[in-house]
C-alpha cells in the first residue's frame, strides 16, 4: 500500500531530531599584536627525539606523523598509540582540520569533561593543572568533573623526562584519552598556560596558525621551518592546503593560547623565522591566559544556536495511482530551545546541508554541502527543496518511488530542534 510515503515522512522527521541545550553568546575576538615579550616554546611531544616521518595518503590529501618510539606524533603535540594511528589511516578517521573541530561527535556533551589526575605531579605542577581547568571553566561553557565511572574521560598523567607535552586527540575521542605533561623539567616546566593549550586540543581546538585566512595577517615560509621535514611543515599548513573542509570565526588571533610564535621551529643562530607579521617582523606567542578569541570559539562550539527546519509544500497531487509532493526547505535560528526567540549570530555560521535522494525508496544516497549564514539576524534562510513521487497499481500497491530532500546535517555551532 502507500507505505512509502509514511517512510519518507519519517525520514524527514529524523533529520530534524533534537540534540541538546545551548545558545550563542556575544563574546568578541582580538587579533591585535601579541601582548607578551617573553618566548613560550610550542608544545611538543618527545621534543628531543628525531622521529621517522610517515606519510598517509587519502585521495589528494597527505597527512604526516612522526613515529617516536612506540608512539605516533601528529601536529606536534597530538600523541597517538597504535590504535589511534590505525584510525588515522582510515579516511573517516580524519576530523576536520581547522582552528576547531567541525565533527559534532567529538564535542563533550554539554561541555562536561570528566577527568582523573594521576599521582606523581609536584604541588606546583598540580596547582598549574587546576589553575588551567579553572581558567577554562570560569571563562567558557566547559565544566570539569572528577571521574567516578564515566566511560569517556581524560587522564592527566605525568610524563617521563624528555616526553614533552601532548594530548591523545582532538575533542572527545571515546574511552580514556590522555594529556601527558613532562614532570620535573625545570627548564620547561608545567605551567597553567601549557595545560590550557593541551586542554584546548582535548575540547576540540587546533593550532591557530592553521586557519585558512592567516595570509591576511601573517607570512609563513615553509622553507624556514627547522627541521624541514614534512611532519613539521604539516603543522603550519592550512586546511585548504590539505584539501580539507574547515572553518574559523573572526580573524587570526595572535593572542590565542593555541598560536605558535615566530621562534618555534627556527633554525638556531639564524633569523629565518617560519612566521612573521605582514611587515616581516617576528612575534611572540603567549601561554598566560585564554584570549578573547579562545573564549569566543569555545562559546561558538559549546553554547551554539538552535536551528528549526521547515518543509513547506508548494505543489502536490494525490489520486489512487499517483502521489506527488514538492516544496521548499527553510531554516530559522533561535537562541532558546523552545524556538521562540530569534537568534542574532555573533559570527558567520557554517551550516552543513545534506541532500538525500532515492530512485526506489529502498537505497538512499546523501550528498553533503554547506552554506555560510552571515552574522546578524538571519531570519528565514532557504536551504533547498524537497520532492517525492509514488505510483501505484489499481490495487494501490506501489509500482515506483523516488524522492529528494534537503535537510540540515549535524555540525558545530548549532543544534537542531523540532
Amino acid at each position: 500500500m502507500k507505505n512509502k510515503l509514511t517512510a519518507f515522512l519519517l525520514l524527514i522527521a529524523a533529520m530534524a531530531s533534537c540534540r541538546k541545550d545551548g545558545n550563542q553568546t556575544t563574546s568578541t575576538s582580538t587579533s591585535s599584536h601579541p601582548l607578551p615579550l617573553q618566548y613560550h616554546p610550542a608544545e611538543q611531544a618527545f621534543p628531543g627525539i628525531q622521529g621517522q616521518v610517515i606519510g598517509i595518503q587519502h585521495g589528494t590529501d597527505s597527512i604526516y606523523v612522526e613515529k617516536k618510539g612506540g608512539y605516533y606524533v601528529w601536529m606536534g603535540d597530538i600523541i597517538l598509540d597504535e590504535k589511534g594511528f590505525k584510525a588515522l589511516q582510515k579516511p573517516e578517521g580524519i576530523t576536520t582540520d581547522n582552528t576547531f573541530t567541525e565533527d559534532p561527535s567529538t564535542l563533550w556533551p554539554s561541555g562536561q569533561v570528566f577527568y582523573t589526575i594521576k599521582s606523581g605531579f609536584s604541588a606546583a605542577e598540580q596547582t598549574a593543572i587546576t589553575d588551567a581547568m579553572t581558567s577554562w571553566q570560569t571563562n567558557t561553557p566547559i565544566r570539569f568533573t572528577a571521574r567516578t565511572n564515566q566511560t569517556n574521560y581524560v587522564l592527566i598523567e605525568p610524563g617521563a623526562t624528555g616526553s614533552g607535552f601532548g594530548s591523545s586527540g582532538i575533542g572527545m575521542t571515546g574511552g580514556q584519552q590522555t594529556i601527558s605533561l613532562e614532570s620535573g623539567n625545570v627548564n620547561n616546566p608545567i605551567t597553567a598556560g601549557v595545560v590550557m593549550h593541551e586542554i584546548g586540543h582535548t575540547i576540540g581546538f587546533f593550532h591557530e596558525q592553521c586557519r585558512a585566512d592567516r595570509g591576511d595577517w601573517i607570512n609563513v615560509n615553509y622553507n624556514f621551518i627547522y627541521p624541514n621535514n614534512s611532519s613539521n611543515i604539516y603543522q603550519y599548513q592550512t586546511y585548504y592546503e590539505r584539501n580539507q573542509l574547515g572553518w574559523q570565526i573572526s580573524q587570526l588571533d595572535f593572542n590565542s593560547i593555541m598560536m605558535y610564535s615566530s621562534f618555534d621551529f627556527l633554525q638556531p643562530g639564524t633569523t629565518n623565522y617560519p612566521m612573521t607579521d605582514l611587515n616581516g617582523n617576528p612575534f611572540f606567542s603567549q601561554r598566560d591566559f585564554l584570549s578573547a578569541g579562545d573564549i569566543a570559539t569555545a562559546f561558538y562550539m559549546y553554547h551554539p544556536v538552535y536551528v528549526r527546519v521547515t518543509y513547506t509544500t508548494t505543489d502536490s497531487e494525490d489520486d489512487l495511482t499517483y502521489v506527488y509532493n514538492a516544496g521548499t526547505v527553510t531554516a530559522n535560528f533561535y537562541s532558546d530551545a523552545a524556538g521562540t526567540v530569534p537568534a542574532t549570530l555573533t559570527y558567520p555560521l557554517l551550516l552543513n546541508i545534506g541532500v538525500t535522494s532515492t530512485n526506489d525508496c529502498q537505497s538512499y544516497v546523501t550528498e553533503n554541502t554547506n552554506i555560510i549564514i552571515n552574522a546578524g539576524n538571519p531570519g528565514t534562510v532557504s536551504i533547498g527543496q524537497f520532492q517525492y513521487t509514488n505510483t501505484y497499481d489499481a490495487n494501490e500497491d506501489p509500482i515506483s518511488c523516488s524522492s529528494s530532500t534537503a535537510g540540515v546535517a549535524p555540525g558545530v555551532g548549532y543544534w537542531q530542534i523540532n
